[in-house]
Formats: C-alpha cells, sequence, structure tokens
C-alpha cells in the first residue's frame, strides 16, 4: 500500500561492505518542520544510526564466538 506520494529519502552508500550495498531511511516530515533540523543534520543522524547498527552486530557476532 502506497500512502502519500511524496517522501524525504536518504541513502546511505556503503556503510559497510560486508554486509550492505546501501542503507535506506525514510525520514519523517516533521523531522525537518517540527524539530526543525537541515538536511546536513539528518543526514549526520542517518549516518550514526547505521554505524551503530554495525557496531552492534560486531559485538553481537564477538559473543557468539565465546
Amino acid at each position: 500500500m502506497i500512502r502519500g506520494a511524496a517522501r524525504h529519502v536518504i541513502v546511505v552508500k556503503n556503510p559497510d561492505r560486508r554486509y550492505f550495498e546501501q542503507a535506506i531511511f525514510i525520514v519523517k516530515s516533521s523531522a525537518f518542520t517540527k524539530y526543525g533540523k537541515t538536511e546536513e543534520e539528518i543526514m549526520k543522524a542517518a549516518r550514526a544510526a547505521a554505524n551503530d547498527f554495525l557496531r552492534q552486530q560486531k559485538k553481537a557476532e564477538t559473543f557468539s564466538r565465546l
């Protein structure tokens, strides 16, 4: 089902080549309007989210080897 025609999308290319080609984030419009964030701030948050996910995965891999 498609809702709405316009969406803000951020693509983080190659967050970790071992696992992903790219990470895709669909940004809430309120990020710009309600919270007053700039495109640069949203992009930085998307990169941080992708990197945090990868750090968590690496920790999980380390614990599973023990």
